[in-house]
């Protein structure tokens, strides 16, 4: 991989980590090989850097928990369709005992 990123005009990296509430990760930024070392180095583009990795970070960790979060959505959903169902037929088969005139076929 690092041929073809120098074949690409990359010849400079810089690594930095995040932490988001136990989200670790690690942000790599690249360069071209002519990049100037010391605009590179200058401590408001580190600064843009860090807080730029950690909102990447941040948005990471926000895609798992949401993933998560609607997977949990999913499942109440499937048990309460599932409660409610149960209680059609129920009511469905009390009906049909019972006599009571309300029709228990229907058409589709």
């Amino acid at each position: 991989r690092s041929n073809l990123l120098e074949n690409a005009g990359f010849g400079k990296a810089c690594g930095i980590p995040f932490d988001i509430r136990g989200h670790r990760g690690v942000v790599l930024y690249l360069a071209r090989v002519s990049a100037d070392q010391n605009q590179l180095c200058e401590q408001t583009n580190e600064i843009h850097l860090r807080v730029s990795a950690d909102l990447i970070g941040a948005v990471s960790c926000s895609v798992i928990t949401t993933k998560a979060s609607i997977n949990a959505k999913r499942e109440r959903n499937a048990k309460t369709l599932r409660r409610v169902r149960a209680k059609m037929l129920a009511l469905v088969a009390f009906a049909s005992l019972a006599g009571s005139g309300l029709r228990t076929e229907y058409d589709d």
